[in-house]
């Protein structure tokens, strides 16, 4: 009986310490105290030499090359630098935060039925 409470009792501070631990983070990240996990990142591709020889192959890649570079300018007009990752990263946060919401409530949950069944 006493060790039924007992677990009772340390399942529901572990689900509230998880629902804390997820609010406490998730305050630090969206008032930019610190940084959201990099779940995405953007790398820049370096330019092909410009003293290569041009053949068919070449051309084509220079037009893709081309093609997206003015894309991206486009983009870039629009929104800032680093926007979109860090728009991903902050996503995937929240839906993670979500989860440890749940996960916290369920196990503060089932602490909650053993200690009601004694």
């Amino acid at each position: 009986m006493f060790t039924n409470k007992l677990f009772g009792w340390v399942l529901l501070a572990i689900g509230l310490a998880i629902i804390g631990y997820c609010l406490y983070s998730s305050w630090g990240i969206f008032t930019a105290k610190k940084e959201a996990p990099q779940v995405f990142k953007i790398t820049q591709e370096q330019a092909p030499a410009a003293n290569q020889k041009k053949s068919g192959q070449d051309l084509q890649a220079q037009l893709e090359n081309m093609m997206q570079s003015q894309v991206q300018g486009a983009i870039g007009q629009m929104l800032p630098s680093g926007s979109i990752p860090k728009m991903l990263n902050l996503a995937s946060w929240s839906i993670f935060a979500a989860i440890l919401v749940l996960i916290g409530g369920k196990v503060g949950e089932l602490g909650i039925r053993i200690l009601k069944k004694d």
